[in-house]
């Protein structure tokens, strides 16, 4: 049976009390070994009293909790922030949090360490313990523009990215690097199925939304490379030929956080005078997101950035939605015309995707047909058998 250490971030905790979406992928590889033990599992997580308590509950996962060093760990977060945005990477592999994790897994063998999508410390990981080091990448980051790429790539054993766009993205390091597979998202899918009518019916009144009226619904992060602005442009647009026609925003700038930014602050001024029409939720628990979905007619996912997959539009298909989306990334490898219109990026984006929401605004038959399609498709993304796909790409 493999001894398998899994590294997360030091941001947010494991189990996922406060939500992500990596994290919540860590969870689905917990939760599989709780239905049958398949892997020692060993997860490092950021020290917090909630976690701890939930993860009593797991039997087949040991949790190993860290500790932040505050003033430390802020001085290297913050430059990391700063060199990440200029596309340099992170500065500071040797991280306070990351010194710890190493500390605790020498004293003890593992197999291999699965690093969740933190590149940067593969090559400290690399120097100081002695099993195989893996990577998980979730995002557009490993690739041939970033500085450590070289290094990265040939401290893992092998390489998981989420999408083949990921895959190919890492492979611009070197073409013929071996090591490198996908290991695709999935999402509960029975959890996005099962919200009762009544309770849909309940949060639609709560919102101000009519029994008659077209849902258009964008849920993640609310920052601008997700295409929020854009969406509430072409949502403008819709609005002046369908009076019935309303926008769910669900989410936030960063899970867990409702703190207000610049850039939400230029939404609110951009929906002014159809403020009836538009709805922040603002952060809502992953826990409560399928009753967020099931609130919708149409999701749209209007990603401008390269998005590596897209959980969005796998949610959106569990809730039996029609779907609009960029051509962004791997989001198009999630897809088919059957239930989803795929929008390409360019500068006519905000034109035709006010097209694609014009059309299924107008079209109900066409709307709930794409709905069923998309519902049909959905257990292809299911989060069951989601470890052993992991333990099957180790033995190859």
């Amino acid at each position: 049976m493999k001894r398998i250490v899994i590294v997360s971030y030091d941001t947010m905790p494991l189990p996922p009390v406060k939500g992500g979406a990596v994290e919540t992928l860590i969870h689905f590889l917990v939760e599989d070994n709780e239905v049958e033990k398949k892997a020692e599992l060993t997860v490092f997580s950021v020290d917090d009293q909630e976690a701890k308590r939930e993860a009593q509950n797991y039997k087949n996962t040991e949790f190993v909790y860290i500790k932040r060093r505050k003033r430390l760990s802020a001085i290297t977060d913050f430059t990391n922030r700063v060199f990440r945005k200029l596309r340099f990477g992170a500065v500071f592999q040797i991280h306070p949090y990351l010194i710890d994790v190493a500390k605790v897994i020498n004293q003890r063998e593992f197999d291999c360490v699965l690093v969740e999508n933190r590149a940067e410390y593969v090559p400290y990981l690399r120097k100081k313990v002695r099993a195989e080091i893996l990577l998980h990448m979730h995002n557009d980051f490993l690739c041939k523009s970033y500085h450590l790429s070289d290094k990265i790539l040939k401290g893992c054993t092998k390489v998981f990215a989420v999408s083949d766009y990921i895959k190919e993205r890492v492979l611009t390091i070197d073409p013929d690097a071996n090591q490198v597979a996908v290991l695709r998202n999935v999402i509960d899918v029975d959890k996005f199925m099962q919200t009762p009518p009544e309770v849909r019916d309940s949060l639609r009144e709560m919102y101000g939304i009519q029994p008659s009226d077209v849902v258009f619904a964008y849920v993640g992060r609310i920052t601008p490379g997700k295409g929020v602005k854009e969406l509430i442009e072409a949502f403008i647009r819709v609005s002046e030929k369908h009076e019935n026609a309303k926008l769910l925003i669900v989410g936030a700038k960063w899970f867990s956080s409702n703190a207000e930014t610049p850039f939400m602050q230029q939404l609110r001024e951009l929906s002014a005078g159809i403020e009836d029409k538009i709805i922040f939720t603002g952060y809502v628990e992953y826990g409560s997101i399928p009753q967020q979905y099931a609130c919708a007619d149409v999701v749209v996912v209007p990603s401008i950035m390269g998005e590596a997959c897209g959980l969005v539009v796998l949610e959106g298909m569990a809730a039996g939605k029609a779907l609009i989306v960029s051509d962004s990334g791997g989001i198009p490898e999630n897809i088919t015309p059957e239930y989803a219109i795929e929008v390409p990026r360019g500068e006519s984006f905000v034109e035709d995707l006010t097209k694609a929401m014009n059309r299924l605004a107008s079209d109900q038959a066409l709307r709930e047909a794409m709905g069923r399609k998309s519902k049909a498709r959905a257990y292809v993304n299911d989060k069951k058998q989601y470890l052993e796909k992991l333990l099957k790409l180790l033995e190859e």
